[in-house]
């Protein structure tokens, strides 16, 4: 018997801690949620807001920098989902003896550099690079995502509440 009722709490634990009360009625409501489903259980809101917001999925950073020993390096970040996922550093040696004095380009995919005033590295965010290197020279967006942002604000006797919807689910609120 204990055992059954603790196998039963520990189970239900986790499913109360993503409930949420409705700031107009205490009704359960939960992250997912639809924005019908919300307005259903807590009743109309006092405000709403809506906008919409672009986040860069994956993008290509490209910087040009002074490397001893050869001519300006081309340095190519990618990025995937905010974070560094390759770094190729891409330059031509001055010391080759190459055909005619021309030398062909040295191409190195890293995990990590030295580079810009700080070490990045594969898993680095975009803030950072940034604050590292400096705004690239050339930035493309290889793939971004739009998300439609709703605000419903309710208003109670412990004060305001915001519950937050991203392309029509629940995902957050503040109190």
């Amino acid at each position: 018997m204990l055992r059954t009722l603790l196998a039963i709490t520990l189970y239900a634990i986790p499913m109360i801690s993503y409930a949420i009360s409705c700031p107009s009625n205490g009704k359960i409501i939960s992250i997912g949620d639809t924005i019908a489903q919300v307005v259903e259980m807590c009743g109309d809101p006092n405000s709403t807001r809506q906008h919409t917001e672009n986040t860069v999925v994956s993008a290509k950073w490209t910087y040009y920098k002074k490397v001893s020993g050869s001519d300006n390096s081309k340095v190519t970040i990618l990025f995937n989902n905010m974070r560094v996922t390759n770094i190729n550093v891409a330059s031509n040696s001055k010391n080759c003896r190459g055909n005619e004095g021309v030398c062909p380009p040295v191409n190195q995919d890293l995990t990590s550099t030295n580079l810009c005033s700080r070490i990045i590295q594969t898993g680095n965010n975009m803030q950072y690079v940034q604050s590292a290197c400096g705004a690239p020279a050339e930035e493309k967006v290889l793939q971004s995502d739009t998300k439609e942002i709703s605000e419903l604000s309710y208003t109670s006797d412990v004060g305001p509440s915001v519950l937050v919807f991203e392309n029509g689910l629940l995902t957050d609120w503040s109190h």
